[in-house]
């Protein structure tokens, strides 16, 4: 199926949370139109520069358990939210949202990133950033921004 653009790969990324999911309808709809791969796409917080040390249960143990926790996660979301015969790969990356999914958009050679907004408020988007505007500056690639529901 030809869709009329030069989409062969797509990053489609998530937080897991409600709002973050109303993107992958538009990469599976792009996916599907354009024969393209999609590369699901969730950053792990680095535990170790957000949180002191826990003495009691070692920090790799926790980390780990994260990542079966979040692995678990998206295979759900690719069987719930992608069509049969899309390919799609679940990725999990580790470190600061925004400059994580830029490396791996630079290092795969990735055509479209489909993004969605939290819909945060003006103060918290000052104090904290938008994942989904740093991405729009740092990538070289075309963003899909989907907006959040919230008014």
């Amino acid at each position: 199926m030809e869709c009329g653009y030069d989409v062969k790969k797509i990053v489609v990324t998530t937080d897991l949370s409600e709002n973050s999911l109303r993107a992958l309808p538009y990469a599976n709809n792009i996916a599907k139109g354009c024969s393209a791969k999609v590369y699901l796409v969730h950053v792990l917080t680095d535990m170790g520069t957000t949180i002191g040390y826990i003495p009691s249960i070692p920090l790799a143990t926790i980390e780990e358990e994260m990542k079966k926790s979040t692995s678990k996660q998206l295979k759900n979301i690719e069987l719930k939210m992608f069509s049969k015969g899309v390919d799609v790969e679940t990725v999990i990356l580790k470190g600061n949202p925004a400059n994580e999914i830029a490396k791996f958009v630079e290092k795969n050679d990735i055509d479209l990133v489909v993004v969605s907004t939290t819909g945060k408020g003006a103060l918290e988007k000052l104090l904290i950033g938008s994942v989904a505007e740093k991405i729009v500056k740092h990538v070289h690639t075309s963003v899909l921004v989907i907006k959040s529901d919230k008014k």
